[in-house]
């Protein structure tokens, strides 16, 4: 079996969206539509938590958003005070990186900088 996983930093997004539980939904859905995956959707949830400031948590809140494909996953975690974010989607699969960091760009803005890595994987027999 053999898949990619795509690993991104998403950096110059704002705040109100990384903090926007359906902005964040909506994401999850369009990128695994962009790489046309198959979406196990009751599985799709969304947890608010602390960041962290300084080694307490007294800092902002962000989002982690999980959806499990039947191909594997994609995730998301936000840190709205840095208007930041990380993507991970997951897949046993080939699909084209592309396609994805595209919807992120449409949905996310165009002044949105992403940096990523596409890593191949291959399970061993």
């Amino acid at each position: 079996m053999k898949g990619l996983t795509l690993l991104a930093n998403v950096r110059g997004v704002a705040a109100d969206v990384l903090s926007s539980d359906e902005i964040m939904r909506l994401l999850v859905v369009r990128a695994v539509e962009a790489a046309d995956m198959t979406p196990v959707l009751h599985t799709l949830q969304v947890a608010h938590f602390p960041t962290p400031i300084k080694g307490s948590l007294r800092g902002g809140y962000g989002l982690s958003v999980g959806l499990i494909l039947v191909e594997s996953h994609v995730f998301i975690h936000t840190w709205p005070e840095s208007n930041y974010m990380r993507f991970e989607l997951s897949s046993c699969r080939e699909f084209k990186e592309s396609k994805v960091l595209e919807t992120l760009k449409v949905i996310l803005g165009k002044d949105i900088t992403i940096d990523y890595m596409l890593i191949p994987w291959e399970k061993q027999e």
